[in-house]
């Protein structure tokens, strides 16, 4: 409408110069009317968030994504569509938030305020209650280093910033679940801990190892053993999902004690 009252202004010239005035402003009347169809026509570029986030992309059995908008809105999941389960939860200043999964519901989720996507990293970008959280899920599938590129691992590694200036406690949860390890949840895992180096780690896996005795396009690996370490970590337990993430939100322990009630279906908590 700019133009349009721009160009009216101008047609009121002198008699003497109308007509090439006139065909000027035409001109430009029909340039500026094509650049603002050209604008409307081209929708502005946001980030690019894909139909499916890649988490952890080791290979097609160690493959877990995110097909939500965010990642806390719903369940992370295998390439082929089953649950695949990872939690996050952290607590700030003692109240929690959910950034990863759809669980806890009466966990409040943390907003989510970014999302980047390369080649070996994705990195979420949580926000809100004076703190901004990274999350970032790192697989090194770097073709110049075999010895890397094969190795079977993804890091998770959080960071926490203040957004207020002020000091604040900031503490993280991760938990994977025993569907990571088993084709179908109606077959049985055990679990235990194991010492690597320095390091405890929690360890789950089907209790049968049918090692190489079923195939599918439609089917999870259910042999070998899923291992989850953290350097440092101030607490660890084997137990039920959803307990141990209450636990968590409740006060920021885990169990003392590990659940051994095992072997069990997956789909037993």
């Amino acid at each position: 409408m700019l133009c349009l009252h721009v160009a009216r202004a101008t047609l009121k010239s002198p008699p003497a110069r109308g007509l090439s005035e006139e065909l000027m402003i035409s001109r430009a009347l029909v340039l500026s009317l094509l650049l603002a169809m050209t604008a409307a026509a081209e929708p502005a570029v946001g980030p690019m968030r894909p139909p499916a986030v890649p988490l952890v992309a080791v290979d097609p059995y160690l493959s877990i994504w995110s097909t939500t908008d965010r990642l806390h809105d719903g369940e992370t999941r295998h390439w082929t569509g089953r649950q695949h389960t990872l939690r996050g939860l952290v607590r700030v200043d003692g109240r929690a938030y959910r950034v990863m999964g759809a669980e806890p519901r009466d966990v409040p989720a943390l907003p989510q305020v970014g999302v980047d996507v390369t080649p070996t990293r994705t990195v979420y970008t949580f926000e809100g209650a004076g703190v901004r959280v990274a999350l970032t899920f790192l697989t090194p599938m770097l073709p110049d280093d075999l010895d890397v590129m094969t190795r079977p691992v993804t890091y998770v590694a959080w960071r926490a910033a203040s957004t207020d200036g002020r000091p604040h406690n900031v503490t993280a949860y991760l938990s994977a679940g025993g569907d990571l390890a088993v084709n179908d949840g109606r077959q049985a895992v055990v679990a235990r801990r194991e010492r690597v180096g320095d390091l405890t780690a929690l360890v789950i896996g089907s209790a049968d190892q049918p090692v190489l005795r079923s195939k599918g396009d439609d089917h999870r690996i259910d042999w070998g053993y899923l291992y989850l370490t953290a350097p440092g970590a101030a607490g660890a337990a084997v137990g039920d999902d959803l307990a141990l993430a209450r636990a968590f939100a409740a006060d920021g322990r885990l169990p003392a004690a590990d659940d051994a009630r095992f072997p069990r279906p997956v789909r037993d908590g």
